[in-house]
């Protein structure tokens, strides 16, 4: 159905310079000069796409109408991914597909296949929303044989390819991105609430007046009463970050350097030398992966990549005289890698192809 949904989705192509144009120039701020030369960029390669996504089309209707005369009825059913066999799917890259795990108090682990948004109660339920399940997690008493769960935490997994959210007892929210792990307790006490991050979360925090939320990721120490910020922190990635979008936050680095931070300020620091700056910036186009939108102002090639491999399970690889170019704009995670490469190849002068199910990615 994909070259079907193509094929009949190509009346837009008329105006698709235009939408990308406006994607590219009044997404973010730029100066004139800037604008004049991404402009310039977008009209040079715009030749060439719609020229070639044209020729792409004919070539697509060309197979289609031939499956379609020689095979009748049930070479249309083959075109479905269902009943391919191996045509159709060999020519689309394969994720990876893990499991969220989730392990309880007690130490059981929950495989959740399907995701579903965890929902925590203060009476000690963990409900899994779009999966029909309700969890008893109260915490046992110590014993020799358990280890991490002695702190009475649950612990979520989250691989590559997959996101979620969770609903504290408190009532805060968290989105949990690819690649993450969350620590955190069914039910709060009374005078503190505190969770660890392994990776990338977006939070909305209940205000409690004398209870503190804090946050504990690679090195940092968030403290805050209430407010929404994200936090970025990776165990095999040397910088980590925290980007406030509401409200105040309190950022310990380390064992000493804090800092406070007002609504659109940056602050990054390296887990190697533990140097840290704080930047101005516009605090959405960090966070808005959440809502499945990705901004980029210079972002090299090469880092970009990285986190598609993460959001989408898949490896890509891409050459040294490649990962240097620089992003501009929006960009829409859409539902398989190979549309989100394929708009890539439309901003930026670079091509990919697919061998042994790993993306490589180069310059024209």
């Amino acid at each position: 159905m994909d070259i079907i949904n193509e094929l009949l989705n190509d009346t837009e192509l008329g105006s698709l310079e235009e939408d990308l144009a406006a994607v590219r120039l009044n997404d973010l701020h730029f100066t004139d000069a800037e604008k004049q030369a991404a402009k310039l960029r977008m009209e040079q390669r715009m030749t060439a796409y719609d020229r070639t996504l044209r020729w792409r089309h004919i070539g697509m209707a060309a197979v289609l109408l031939a499956g379609i005369l020689t095979i009748g009825t049930l070479g249309w059913r083959a075109v479905s991914h269902q009943e391919t066999g191996g045509l159709a799917q060999a020519e689309r890259i394969v994720p990876r597909n893990l499991d969220m795990v989730l392990t309880t108090t007690d130490g059981h682990a929950l495989t959740l296949s399907e995701g579903g948004e965890l929902v925590c109660s203060e009476l000690g339920y963990v409900t899994i929303k779009g999966a029909g399940q309700t969890l008893t997690c109260k915490p046992s008493a110590n014993n020799a044989k358990q280890t991490t769960r002695d702190n009475g935490l649950c612990e979520l997994r989250v691989p590559e390819g997959k996101r979620t959210q969770i609903e504290l007892s408190d009532g805060s929210r968290l989105w949990v991105n690819s690649a993450t792990t969350v620590s955190f307790p069914i039910k709060f006490e009374d005078t503190e609430r505190c969770i660890a991050v392994d990776g990338e979360v977006y939070l909305e925090v209940a205000h409690r007046q004398d209870c503190p939320f804090r946050v504990e990721a690679g090195g940092l120490k968030v403290e805050v009463l209430g407010t929404k910020f994200g936090v970025t922190a990776y165990a095999g990635q040397t910088q980590a970050s925290v980007v406030l979008a509401e409200g105040r936050v309190d950022v310990v680095v380390g064992d000493s350097a804090r800092y406070q931070l007002q609504p659109g300020q940056l602050l990054t620091t390296d887990k190697g030398d533990g140097l840290s700056r704080v930047d101005d910036v516009e605090a959405y186009t960090y966070t808005s992966w959440k809502d499945g939108l990705l901004y980029f102002n210079g972002t090299p090639l090469g880092q970009a990549l990285d986190w598609l491999a993460k959001q989408y399970a898949v490896d890509i690889n891409c050459s040294p005289n490649s990962a240097h170019l620089k992003l501009y704009g929006k960009l829409i995670l859409e539902e398989h890698v190979e549309a989100v490469l394929d708009n890539l190849t439309v901003i930026e002068p670079i091509v990919y192809k697919v061998r042994n199910n790993q993306v490589f990615v180069d310059e024209k």
